[in-house]
């Protein structure tokens, strides 16, 4: 199944198979309304590719031997460390075990094939969300990186700043 989803400066084609559909409405589900479908599929910014993780080969497990950090939190669960390696024609390779996670892509291009299990939400959100800020920080945008919280009491929102890896999704939580 195909998706175009945008943001009206952004625009991702996400592909999936009726396997990662459970994954691909809660992707859906974090990302509304700030993205939404789109009929017209001119200037795709990324290609996602959605496969389960079963495809992602042992092959391609026993080429990953590199430890690459993604992402470092305080809280355990937010953290990615990667093995990384690579195929012969050139295209790049990623694995994560905790959460049964793969990734193949081929740099400069606009494709990533990742391979999710049903504990990848996190790699799903972080990729996607760090890929499309740096295209619209490409595109001029200006970012502002946080985490927010609402009182559900009196709709007040407390907003907590800072650089990656600082704690503001942990200190919300």
């Amino acid at each position: 199944m195909d998706v175009v989803l945008g943001n009206g400066k952004v625009k991702v084609k996400i592909s999936y198979t009726e396997k990662r559909q459970e994954i691909y409405q809660r992707f859906l589900a974090f990302i509304t309304p700030y993205f939404l479908p789109e009929s017209d599929s001119d200037d795709i910014d990324l290609f996602l590719n959605l496969e389960a993780e079963t495809e992602f080969s042992d092959e391609y497990k026993a080429l990953c031997v590199n430890e690459h950090v993604i992402r470092v939190s305080s809280a355990e669960a937010f953290n990615i460390k990667l093995m990384r390696g690579e195929l012969p024609d050139g295209t790049h390779l990623a694995w994560h075990e905790r959460d049964l996670t793969g990734y193949a892509f081929v740099q400069q291009s606009k494709t990533m094939t990742m391979y999710a299990s049903n504990s990848s939400f996190i790699h799903l959100i972080e990729f996607f969300r760090y890929y499309m800020l740096l295209i619209e920080a490409g595109k001029g945008s200006l970012l502002l990186h946080a985490s927010a919280v609402e009182n559900v009491k009196s709709g007040n929102i407390i907003a907590i700043c800072g650089v990656k890896g600082a704690g503001k999704t942990s200190t919300m939580l």
